[in-house]
């Protein structure tokens, strides 16, 4: 349910984009600048915020340096070695595998995302606090749909997940493209503004991932196999772009919402069947998925045939951990709100994504070892917000950890000034 509200918010942004983020024909090193129109009369909408992404003008041997595919090729390939784990190890040491793979590679390759783009949604602390009650109502009313009405929830959620995970998809492998497509077609023009001072239009490379993402999602609906690895890719485009787009306002919000949602997920996952029921009945990619071995069950056609890790267990902690880069770039390595470009991985970024990933371990050794499924945010929240508040005792920051605020850059303000407007918030 949480998750299905950051989509609907996600697509509220990239439906509105004013131009396009990248562009590759600007001369190196420049900042190619796009604006989220602001739309009136809504208390709850965003104002004109700014999202940049630093490019490198095409070149012949396709690097993109700028906008920091350097720094994040690895986990790139990480994670596309991850998804040769389904066909050669079906047992559970290889969906732990490849599920703490692919989180993990998720978690760092969003976070990084998050430090070329200037974050287009702030988490409210009012927003924060209703998270959990909201993705209940989402929870709860989808359970209620599926037992005892004749509507076709299943149908809706799955076409709407298809289509926002084919946009998060072209979205996110725009800097991918940008460095694997050579030239000429890379900084083809197939579009052009008719303005000789703009370079703005839609470039070979954003064809190549746009055709990427649409291919994907119509396969997927055509149900071509291997239809599960369609869904992780579609689900792994929809974890990426939120991550990289949306972020806490402060630390204290950061850990109001993990907590809420912490509870959230022990009661519905040890107090009811509701989360597991919801989870199984609707097929759509809003979880990832590792086929099982079932011969192994004397009667196959009862079991589901998929571990499932829910795209909430990625995204939620990620957004924390993507607060945690953040929070070294301006307090570790002193830089301005409004600077864009790659941060090294600091003390708290490292400690938040360790945490993710034992947290993570924990919870898949809790589930062979009960054989029941498990919370995952039970074992992850403590992690992470012990990891973070260990790492601010020991280097003796406590104070300013407690007190960060994610500050907003606007169109107003892109000096490095500070605006904590709570109207730029995910509600």
């Amino acid at each position: 349910g949480f998750v299905w509200g950051c989509e609907l918010s996600l697509l509220k942004h990239l439906g509105g984009w004013d131009g396009e983020r990248v562009d590759g024909r600007r001369p190196q090193g420049s900042i190619v600048r796009a604006t989220c129109p602001a739309r009136g009369g809504r208390k709850l909408d965003t104002r004109t915020v700014r999202v940049t992404m630093r490019v490198e003008q095409g070149n012949s041997t396709g690097s993109e340096s700028g906008s920091g595919m350097g720094q994040i090729a690895p986990a790139y390939a990480v994670l596309l070695a991850a998804q040769i784990l389904p066909f050669v190890c079906r047992n559970v040491a290889g969906d732990i595998a490849y599920f703490l793979t692919t989180a993990t590679a998720t978690v760092f390759i969003g976070a990084k995302r998050a430090m070329w783009e200037q974050v287009a949604e702030r988490i409210s602390q009012r927003a924060a606090a209703l998270a959990p009650m909201i993705a209940s109502s989402y929870l709860f009313g989808l359970y209620l749909l599926l037992k005892y009405s004749q509507i076709d929830i299943n149908t809706i959620m799955a076409a709407f997940s298809t289509l926002l995970g084919a946009i998060c998809l072209s979205e996110s492998m725009q800097p991918v493209m940008h460095t694997l497509i050579p030239e000429p077609f890379r900084s083809f023009a197939l579009w052009k503004k008719d303005d000789a001072s703009s370079q703005e239009g839609f470039y070979g490379f954003q064809a190549a991932s746009w055709l990427l993402g649409l291919s994907t999602a119509a396969a997927y609906a055509l149900h071509v196999e291997p239809n599960f690895l369609l869904n992780n890719i579609l689900a792994w485009g929809i974890a990426a772009r939120t991550i990289s787009l949306i972020q806490p306002s402060s630390f204290l919000v950061a850990a109001g919402l993990l907590t809420g949602l912490f509870l959230y997920d022990v009661f519905w996952v040890f107090g009811t069947d509701v989360m597991v029921t919801v989870a199984m009945a609707i097929d759509a990619p809003a979880k990832f998925l590792f086929p099982r071995d079932l011969s192994s069950y004397a009667d196959p056609s009862s079991v589901y045939p998929y571990a499932v890790l829910g795209l909430g267990d990625i995204v939620v902690p990620s957004l924390f951990a993507s607060l945690a880069l953040t929070i070294d770039k301006r307090i570790v390595y002193q830089t301005s709100p409004s600077a864009i470009g790659h941060v090294p991985s600091g003390p708290y970024f490292r400690a938040s994504f360790i945490a993710y990933f034992v947290g993570l371990g924990l919870t898949f050794v809790a589930n062979t070892l009960t054989s029941h499924a498990q919370p995952a945010l039970f074992y992850l929240v403590p992690s992470l917000l012990g990891s973070s508040l260990l790492t601010a005792a020991m280097r003796g920051e406590m104070k300013s950890i407690v007190a960060f605020q994610n500050d907003v850059v606007t169109e107003g303000n892109d000096n490095g000034d500070s605006d904590n407007d709570k109207g730029d918030s995910v509600s």
